[in-house]
């Protein structure tokens, strides 16, 4: 590796720490300490796959099973991608395993975790629903879609607050599943040319 591609490298991993300790330390609030380590879990967002699955199913009969199935591909990649391509190959230790960023560390969450950081498959594994929905029901529910991603986003920002991730693993994990829920909502479109969510 270049002296110069090593001091790029560097740099970011310091503006990522510098802005994890903002986000982590400086930008808080009493509420968000409450609704951040909640917001994160995905158990508690069950109820609101269930919904969808039971309204596609009843709404669209067959047909919604193929969609899902084309949701579930979508998450399930970004899941693969960002643990064996990414946290294996990287292996960035998380905030809240990292010595240098103990001080002052606010850790929301029962335990930090054993897996890497980079990327954050909460973020990638979201976001790559939230664009299939996007790219997929766009003519069903149109701008509303944008909901989604900002949900997705959210949930990718609660991750650095409650001291798991790095800004940088949140973004790339996002970018990430947007990319893989672009190309699967794509996919779908592409082979089923008539949505099953018609406008």
């Amino acid at each position: 590796m270049s002296a110069h591609v090593s001091s790029l490298l560097n740099r970011w991993v310091e503006l990522d720490q510098g802005l994890f300790r903002q986000i982590n330390q400086q930008w808080t609030a009493p509420w968000l300490d409450q609704l951040a380590p909640w917001f994160r879990e995905s158990v508690h967002w069950i109820p609101l796959y269930v919904a969808m699955i039971a309204f596609a199913i009843w709404r669209f009969r067959k047909q919604s099973w193929i969609w899902i199935l084309f949701a579930v591909a979508a998450v399930s990649l970004s899941d693969l991608i960002g643990n064996y391509g990414f946290k294996h190959v990287f292996e960035r230790l998380r905030p809240c395993q990292d010595p240098e960023l103990q001080a002052g560390l606010r850790l929301l969450v029962d335990r930090c975790g054993t897996g890497f950081s980079f990327v954050s498959n909460h973020a990638a594994n979201h976001m790559s629903l939230a664009v299939f929905l996007l790219v997929t029901l766009r003519g069903f529910w149109g701008n509303w879609g944008w909901v989604a991603v900002g949900w997705a986003m959210s949930i990718a920002y609660a991750q650095i607050y409650v001291g798991l991730h790095y800004p940088g693993d949140a973004l790339a994990g996002a970018a990430l599943g947007a990319c893989l829920g672009g190309l699967v909502g794509w996919s779908y479109n592409r082979q089923f040319k008539n949505s099953i969510f018609p406008k």
